[in-house]
């Protein structure tokens, strides 16, 4: 089925052999084994088929939950809530896709949205708490992947380089023998847990760099952007021309938004943007079209949510604000709408076929159909999209800091 979009699912067979020991792929012995430390803890009390189900559900609802927490702190800096509308449009479908499967990039994403919205808040507030979380959340994604980092790395930088200067003074003056030496274990033993992911990138530097590589690559740059929004299943379902158009245009009228409005100019959103870009053409010296832009997601999102609040005014007095919010909420509908209705036609029918909710599918989603399906994504892609149309209760605030200052 793989790299065959005409292939429909009803060809796998879900049968559970009788071991959970067997190792099909012996590149997997160098990935980070934290993902699957974490993605496992079902299995644990569910076996066979059922088990593989709940570990999805279990993923979902992890993520959803560092989503959550990274709103609460995106809702509590603003009162225009411009950092949650940046957040649904950076979170673009192939981002939800990974969240809602077994893959350690889902995990990476959510934790990149929760980063960058510590980071804001630890800028506002210089909240130790919030320092803590932007420091465990570019942890999490150096342990979940391989490349994870470069990622998380350039995360954690974009926020705390403007800082250095500050921070090392206030190390000089405060910073005792033992805090040293604890300081120096836990990087070691960063290095030591993410050892393989160094020495893979190395391999791959120093084994397949050549020029060839990166012509393959600058031919590919128009797809490196597609996948921003989605490729699914193995790299072998491509939105519609369609979404991909209605995702660009929301996106464009929400960076108009923040341009109009911005005050001083947003270099760490840039910066994290243009290294988005660039990453795929670096990596295709040695690994050419290997590199799938759903790596730089956690990125990403930072990126966008950076570029459009930073230097940004408040614009909740603004009287266009609410109709704004309105149109680019019914953009993102339209754009994760359509683009399931791309993935389970895939799976349902092949992609070249013709397709219908009232004709017989080839294959279903198991226990809900079609129908049930759609009605669950049409549902959930409404309340996704309602957080940018309105202000939903009243946010927590991220620190006694922020209410002093709002004061």
């Amino acid at each position: 089925m793989a790299f065959q979009p005409n292939v429909t699912a009803d060809c796998m067979d879900l049968s559970w052999g009788p071991s959970t020991s067997e190792q099909l792929l012996p590149t997997t012995d160098g990935y980070p084994p934290l993902f699957y430390v974490v993605a496992g803890v079902p299995t644990r009390l569910v076996g066979g088929l059922g088990g593989a189900y709940v570990v999805r559900l279990w993923l979902g609802g992890l993520c959803s939950v560092i989503l959550v927490a990274a709103i609460r702190r995106l809702r509590a800096l603003r009162e225009d809530d411009l950092g949650v509308v940046a957040l649904v449009v950076a979170l673009t479908p192939m981002s939800i896709f990974l969240m809602s499967s077994i893959n350690p990039s889902g995990l990476s994403i959510a934790l990149g949205a929760l980063g960058v919205a510590a980071g804001l808040a630890w800028q506002t507030t210089r909240s130790r708490r919030e320092l803590v979380v932007l420091l465990a959340s570019c942890a999490g994604i150096v342990l979940l992947r391989r490349d994870g980092p470069i990622i998380g790395g350039l995360i954690l930088l974009t926020f705390v380089a403007p800082h250095l200067r500050r921070l090392r003074s206030l190390g000089a003056i405060r910073l005792t023998r033992a805090t040293s030496l604890g300081c120096l274990a836990i990087a070691a033993g960063v290095v030591v847990v993410t050892w393989s992911s160094w020495s893979f990138i190395a391999r791959q530097v120093t084994r397949d760099l050549t020029w060839s590589n990166w012509r393959i690559t600058l031919s590919n740059v128009d797809g490196y952007i597609r996948q921003l929004v989605g490729i699914f299943g193995w790299l072998d379902t491509w939105v519609s021309e369609a979404t991909l158009s209605m995702w660009f245009l929301t996106a464009g009228a929400l960076v108009a938004i923040a341009v109009m409005n911005r005050l001083s100019p947003s270099r760490q959103g840039i910066i994290l943007l243009l290294a988005c870009l660039a990453m795929p053409l670096l990596f295709g010296f040695f690994r050419d079209i290997y590199f799938q832009t759903r790596y730089v997601l956690p990125a990403f999102v930072a990126g966008v949510v950076l570029f459009v609040v930073s230097g940004v005014d408040d614009l909740s007095s603004r009287r266009t604000w609410p109709r704004a919010r309105l149109m680019i909420a019914v953009g993102c509908f339209i754009t994760h709408v359509t683009a399931f209705l791309t993935n389970m036609h895939r799976y349902s029918n092949g992609q070249t076929e013709r397709w219908s909710l009232f004709t017989e599918s080839a294959w279903e989603p198991p226990h809900i159909g079609n129908l049930g399906a759609l009605l669950l994504v049409v549902a959930g892609s409404l309340g996704f999209s309602c957080l940018a149309a309105r202000r939903v209760g009243q946010p927590a605030a991220v620190s006694d800091g922020a209410e002093t200052k709002r004061r």
